[in-house]
C-alpha cells in the first residue's frame, strides 16, 4: 500500500530497466510519462573483454551464487584446496 501511494504522489519515477517500467505501469497504473528508465551506472572498464583473464586453455571452476552459508561455498573452497594440493590441477577456481 505504501509503494502504491508513494508512486501515485511522485512527480517522477526512475526505473532501472524497461522491464521494471513495465511492472510499474502494470501494478501501479501510473501514466508512462511519469516514469523514466535510467540503467544502473557501470564502469566502462567492466566491459573490457579484449584481455582474457586466463590463457584460453585454462580450465576454470566457477560458482555463481550468493555468500549465504547454506550455499556451501566455504566447503567448495576447502575441498578445492585439498584437491588442488593433491593433484596440482590445471583447474582454476
Amino acid at each position: 500500500m505504501f509503494y502504491f501511494a508513494a508512486a501515485r504522489r511522485s512527480n517522477r519515477l526512475i526505473a532501472v530497466s524497461g522491464a521494471t517500467k513495465d511492472d510499474m505501469l502494470s501494478y501501479y497504473h501510473i501514466p508512462p510519462q511519469k516514469i523514466r528508465v535510467i540503467p544502473h551506472g557501470v564502469d566502462p572498464r567492466f566491459f573490457d573483454l579484449g584481455k582474457p583473464a586466463a590463457p584460453p586453455d585454462t580450465k576454470t571452476i566457477i560458482a555463481v551464487s550468493t555468500l549465504h552459508p547454506h550455499k556451501g561455498l566455504d566447503r567448495l573452497l576447502r575441498v578445492y584446496a585439498k584437491w588442488y594440493s593433491a593433484r596440482r590441477s590445471e583447474y582454476r577456481l
